[in-house]
């Protein structure tokens, strides 16, 4: 008599069947090496990864912006490649006057450089300005108040002012005026904003860190800028992660590109899809998207019997 044997892995069908997740993406600031940013969307989007939220940083404003206006992720290496820091920033030093010096005003400008002109470098991108209301996916951009020392969550208005001000380094390009605050670079209060996108409805965050782990850092600092830079953001990184850890951590390995280098964007973006790659077998598992093998039907012996729930679109879900 024929027999029938189940696979033991048959008590994996969902009891409970998982209800479809709103996933959240937080981009961290990290000048140059945000192209690293690009590999990472490169990869959720190979394998079907949904995004319903993002929010960025800095450079994460940056390439979280674009991409949720509908710029892909092989048109943000190509615009990117040939990007220099004179594409999007130019001279902001006024001349100072000796009579102006005094202990409580030197006379010394807010920035050494302006950056005005990455909005018009977006414009370029876009087609002319576009408002966080057009987006294809919900963007925040993180900026911080200098004065009052808090974080401002910018989700109105023209994308581009809104990443101008996220971008803002203290002390390096000049501050945005907006709504009666002072603004500059977000990294100074949320560099890696999880809060933000939690708050924007996400219930799954997967996380990019572009700042790596103290001793992962196998370069000094090539100049006073970058050495700054550097440090601000290892102060940041240092208690972040403790408050609010992501569901999903992405740290490409990149701590031996300098932030202040755009000529590595090719391997940035590599390096950036390789550790993504690497994660999503964990992305799909905590999803419930895993991928399972075919059932074979071999004879009478079933050798796997998976029965799935009912297949959701995540991307249309509320």
């Amino acid at each position: 008599m024929n027999t029938l044997t189940l696979h033991s892995r048959l008590p994996t069908v969902w009891e409970n069947p998982p209800r479809p997740q709103r996933i959240g993406l937080a981009l961290a600031g990290g000048a140059a090496r945000g192209m690293a940013h690009v590999g990472v969307l490169q990869a959720l989007d190979a394998h079907n990864i949904p995004i319903h939220a993002i929010a960025g940083t800095s450079a994460g404003a940056l390439v979280g912006g674009l991409y949720a206006a509908g710029v892909s992720g092989q048109r943000l290496l190509d615009v990117r490649r040939g990007l220099k820091w004179t594409s999007i920033s130019s001279i902001g030093l006024k001349s100072l006057s000796l009579s102006r010096l005094s202990l409580s005003n030197v006379g010394l400008p807010l920035g050494l450089l302006d950056l005005d002109k990455l909005i018009e470098w977006i414009h370029g991108v876009l087609g002319g300005p576009v408002e966080f209301s057009q987006l294809n996916i919900p963007f925040a951009a993180v900026a911080s108040d200098i004065v009052r020392g808090e974080a401002v969550v910018m989700n109105e208005g023209d994308i581009a002012l809104a990443i101008r001000a996220s971008s803002t380094v203290p002390g390096v390009f000049t501050p945005v005026r907006r709504n009666g605050r002072l603004l500059v670079d977000g990294v100074v209060v949320n560099n890696l904003p999880i809060s933000v996108v939690r708050e924007m409805g996400a219930d799954y965050i997967i996380a990019v860190e572009l700042v790596p782990p103290a001793g992962q850092r196998d370069r000094e600092p090539a100049n006073a800028l970058e050495m700054m830079m550097m440090s601000t953001y290892a102060m940041i990184r240092a208690t972040q992660h403790e408050f609010m850890p992501p569901d999903c951590l992405i740290e490409p390995a990149i701590g031996h590109i300098s932030m202040m280098d755009m000529g590595k964007s090719d391997e940035l973006v590599e390096l950036g899809r390789v550790a993504a790659e690497a994660l999503i077998p964990q992305i799909k598992r905590d999803l419930g998207l895993a991928d399972q093998p075919p059932a074979v039907l071999d004879g009478n012996v079933l050798e796997d019997n998976v029965l799935e729930g009912e297949m959701v679109d995540l991307s249309t879900s509320a």
